[in-house]
């Protein structure tokens, strides 16, 4: 008795929710569209194709820096105590250079969406 009423239960919840899976947009656009005169005619009208923004490419202003490399903070970005003393997060490939805590580096990195991305680097002799 137990295993039917599970079943039952099971069934109208799988049931429910396919109910419920109805395209909001296809409702409004089937109300509000007119009765079309030709069998032949689509019921739905062809969706409008959205305009493309090509954004324009701002220039990339390149900046040098030297510092401190501190780790990595993660398996995309490193951590680097810069000359003036402010630690920063820097996006870095792993394949770039062979880096050990405390190393004195030299680096060149871009600013693109807050992200500060390291172009080159180079360990600094002492």
């Amino acid at each position: 008795m137990k295993r039917i009423l599970s079943v039952l239960i099971l069934f109208a919840i799988v049931l429910n929710f396919t109910g419920c899976r109805k395209n909001p947009t296809t409702i409004s656009e089937t109300a509000s569209s007119p009765p079309s005169a030709s069998p032949t005619a689509s019921a739905t009208p062809a969706p409008t194709p959205m305009p493309t923004v090509k954004p324009t490419p701002a220039a990339k202003k390149v900046i040098s820096a030297s510092g401190v490399y501190n780790g990595r903070a993660d398996s995309n970005f490193i951590e680097i105590t810069l000359a003036n003393g402010e630690i920063k997060e820097f996006m870095m490939s792993r394949d770039k250079i062979s880096l050990k805590e405390g190393d004195k580096i030299s680096f060149e990195y871009t600013v693109s969406n807050g992200q500060n991305i390291i172009q080159s680097i180079k360990k600094v002799k002492e």
